[in-house]
């Protein structure tokens, strides 16, 4: 069965320029894509951190609006943007068209080479996953290639990164294959898809220190880490720490 699928066009203004973000428009899409662009989901540190990444790996960069979002926060800082699903990868390349110094990568990437199917989301191309859930059509799929990260991602995370992860589920196989390239990177951002999950990822990134987070719901949420060095070229900030008496 073909569906219509109607997109919409949201006008963002980068560097200056206002320039159109187009997406399909289905289920909740116009509203998540909408925080994305206004800096919501990806929280921006505070001016007093004075921080300017040496590059940015953007991991399930979808149709492009956190491209934006980090263009417009550091408008000549490299951008490479990961993204997998064909329909997605259509949209995203129209999009960082009109963005410069950004790469698209039309992989996906996990803990090792692997083909897989990738689920198409119930309502929206944020819900694509290669696992089966709720918020998946186990009846709608495509076959993906999916990349060694640490292969993908070690010639890219030199110097001070940003790395953004949402790829529904992959999350914890990037972050443990990637375990020795993390030096370079002073802050990650990553969605989490279920409460053992993140209890995971805070295991493998114990020495970062949480500096946003959110969660509407049980299973769901965003956090943003950072690095051990990023925190303490700030000292004065261990003033507002609280460490109880343990005797």
């Amino acid at each position: 069965m073909i569906v219509s699928v109607k997109d919409s066009t949201e006008m963002v203004q980068v560097g200056g320029r206002d320039l159109p973000f187009i997406y399909p428009d289905t289920g909740n899409a116009k509203m998540h894509f909408q925080n994305i662009l206004a800096g919501k989901d990806y929280a921006p540190l505070q001016s007093f951190w004075n921080f300017t990444p040496t590059c940015i790996v953007d991991v399930g960069a979808n149709v492009g609006a956190s491209a934006f979002c980090f263009r417009n926060r550091y408008p000549d800082v490299p951008i490479f943007c990961f993204e997998p699903a064909m329909e997605n990868l259509k949209y995203l390349q129209r999009n960082v068209r009109s963005l410069d110094n950004v790469t698209v990568v039309p992989f996906g990437l996990f803990g090792e080479e692997k083909v897989a199917s990738l689920y198409h989301g119930n309502v929206q191309c944020l819900q694509h996953s290669i696992f089966q859930s709720p918020e998946v059509n186990a009846k709608e799929s495509e076959v993906i290639q999916l990349r060694d990260a640490y292969e993908l991602l070690r010639d890219k995370l030199v110097g001070r990164c940003i790395l953004k992860i949402d790829t529904e589920g992959c999350e914890l196989s990037i972050l443990r294959r990637i375990k020795p390239l993390l030096d370079q990177v002073d802050i990650i951002y990553l969605e989490y898809h279920h409460e053992e999950q993140r209890r995971l990822l805070d295991i493998e990134l114990s020495t970062y220190s949480i500096l946003a987070s959110s969660a509407k719901f049980l299973h769901r949420g965003n956090v943003m880490y950072g690095s051990a060095r990023l925190v303490q070229e700030h000292p004065k900030l261990d003033e507002w720490g609280i460490l109880p008496n343990q005797g």
